[in-house]
């Protein structure tokens, strides 16, 4: 059984994987890696895509202005898997407090940015 290009594509981004053929020159309309790992791809896409992985929100319903709670419904169970996806993806270390200090996705970027080894070494 052979499948369409488009639905690798889909299933290797649901799978983590980069789709096939993508990169720099990717066919318009496909979406960056789903890796969010993928330091490449901006930290607000990142954290963006951590949260579809570990809610369901849809990555495109998702905005820097989006409220955790209000937009987004997550709730304190779906907050610490963030945390945990968030430490393994940057490398930084999130602590409760830093969780409950979260209101938006925005505030998640910034806490992210300043303990990430990159911005905190030169930037």
């Amino acid at each position: 059984m052979e499948i369409s290009p488009d639905a690798r594509d889909k299933l290797a981004g649901k799978l983590g994987g980069d789709p096939v053929g993508t990169g720099a020159g990717a066919a318009k309309g496909t979406r960056p890696s789903r890796n969010a790992r993928n330091s490449s791809v901006d930290p607000l896409t990142r954290i963006s895509m951590i949260i579809e992985d570990a809610t369901g929100v849809d990555v495109e319903e998702i905005s820097a202005d989006s409220d955790l709670a209000d937009d987004l419904h997550i709730d304190s169970v779906s907050r610490i898997d963030i945390a945990i996806r968030i430490e393994d993806a940057f490398g930084v270390r999130v602590e409760e407090e830093d969780l409950d200090a979260a209101r938006t996705v925005s505030d998640i970027v910034r806490f992210v940015e300043a303990r990430t080894p990159a911005h905190t070494e030169g930037s």
